[in-house]
């Protein structure tokens, strides 16, 4: 590996508290199409946010269009 690690410098912890944040924000949104259960290869999800209740398939190629948000949760 090239360049300079950021293992526990302030760095770091500046992007383990945006990556916690942005976490937070994408769990409180609500779920636009369940997904579960479906194979995903062959399709293009637009902006939206899309849930799995439990799994997805996934045998080829998934497009994202921007702004969508892909999120695994527990509940439905």
């Amino acid at each position: 590996m090239n360049g300079t690690q950021h293992v526990t410098d302030t760095a770091a912890a500046n992007a383990q508290l945006a990556l916690v944040t942005a976490y937070n924000a994408l769990t409180g949104q609500a779920v636009d199409v369940d997904l579960t259960g479906q194979n995903l290869g062959g399709l293009t999800l637009i902006p939206g946010v899309y849930g799995f209740s439990s799994s997805a398939q996934l045998t080829g190629t998934l497009t994202l269009m921007p702004r969508a948000i892909p999120i695994q949760s527990s509940s439905s």
